[in-house]
């Protein structure tokens, strides 16, 4: 039975929390001496820090919500505006309504939030926010009842995504070493937190339209695989057909930062190759040989990092190094060059762009209503 959200255009959602007044750090508060969460309510003035038992203040964050722009999944993702004069635009993911009484799935939400906000990089979406909303879920049949709805809240790219970019037009060599390089450096610093993406896709890394040079964000940790807190089922498949190493097909729990290294290359493969979007598969060989118009040494880095054995893989690092100094050989990356998108696809139409997300509005309702 299907479930939706009766949620709509220009609803306000708003998170509530406390921080201890004398600035402690602590996230633990009493009242009346019993322990409560940072998240929960209460009559302020009986809360105290548990730490150095100093008041504490309540923090709230409104968000008004505008319009779902993309739907996965697990989660769908809503362009909103913070409730403020500067009406800052953000970005909104919710627990699809169907997942809400499954354990893991919640608790890979949370996760993926924790993970953002342990990471902060210029090439990693930024997490701001995060908390529950009450809201009705309506079944197919039209049953309502009311439910809490997980959320966290991100900063808004005003760009688009990378397999946009390659629907529209074929990157220029300089534009590929931009994102390239941007992306390897955001690879490093979440590896470097054992951390393991394990859906590194164009669909995934966002082109912000509004800078220049080129700014490039990687998104949706949604499967991501932390030393600290593993969720994903052992031989439960996870990734994107393509782009994921062999042995995410097989056992996930041998994952490791080399299964990005293969979604790298296959992005980089990709990238380079001239003949257009590549298909669902393996690459194999004879697919490497369509890059002979790059040097040999091109087609060597990339075999590396796309062998089927996972430990020979190089490290991210050792991988990209390689590969740009490879690259150098057939052009010269001096001024990288940021010209993108054609017109017809640029962001400000991108955003009235039919996506892929069930949404239903219904005559007389007063704004959308997810399906």
């Amino acid at each position: 039975m299907g479930l939706r959200y009766l949620l709509y255009r220009g609803d306000v959602i708003t998170s509530y929390k406390y921080r201890c007044s004398a600035g402690c750090g602590s996230h633990q508060f009493t009242q009346r001496k019993d322990q409560i969460d940072c998240r929960s309510g209460g009559n302020q003035s009986e809360v105290v820090c548990k730490s150095c038992e100093a008041p504490v203040e309540e923090i709230q964050n409104s968000y008004q919500l505008r319009e779902p722009i993309s739907a996965g999944g697990h989660g769908t993702v809503w362009k909103a505006y913070v409730c403020d004069n500067n009406r800052t635009p953000v970005a909104v993911k919710f627990l699809n309504p169907e997942h809400l009484d499954t354990a893991t799935v919640r608790e890979r939400l949370e996760r993926e939030a924790c993970i953002l906000r342990g990471l902060k990089h210029r090439g990693i979406v930024q997490v701001l926010d995060d908390a529950s909303h009450p809201c009705t879920v309506v079944t197919d049949d039209d049953h309502e009842r009311s439910v809490v709805a997980p959320f966290f809240v991100m900063e808004f790219i005003e760009g688009f995504s990378l397999e946009d970019q390659l629907q529209v037009a074929r990157c220029n060599p300089h534009m590929a070493v931009a994102v390239l390089e941007q992306m390897a450096e955001a690879l490093g610093a979440i590896h470097s937190k054992q951390i393991v993406h394990r859906d590194f896709k164009p669909a995934n890394i966002l082109l912000d339209g509004r800078t220049s040079p080129l700014v490039v964000k990687l998104v949706d940790f949604g499967i991501a695989k932390s030393e600290r807190s593993p969720i994903t089922r052992l031989g439960c498949w996870a990734g994107s057909n393509f782009y994921a190493s062999p042995e995410q097909f097989r056992e996930l729990s041998s994952t490791t930062d080399r299964s990005d290294v293969y979604s790298f290359a296959a992005v980089a493969y990709e990238l380079l190759n001239s003949k257009g979007t590549v298909a669902d598969g393996d690459i194999s060989q004879t697919d490497l040989q369509q890059l002979n118009f790059l040097e040999l040494p091109v087609r060597t880095v990339l075999q590396e990092g796309l062998t089927d054995e996972m430990n020979n893989r190089p490290a991210i690092g050792t991988f990209w190094t390689a590969l740009k100094a490879s690259l150098a050989s057939s052009f010269a990356p001096t001024k990288l060059e940021t010209t993108i998108l054609a017109s017809s696809l640029a962001p400000t139409k991108l955003e009235t762009t039919p996506i892929n997300v069930r949404v239903a509005v219904t005559p007389g309702s007063r704004g959308w209503d997810i399906r």
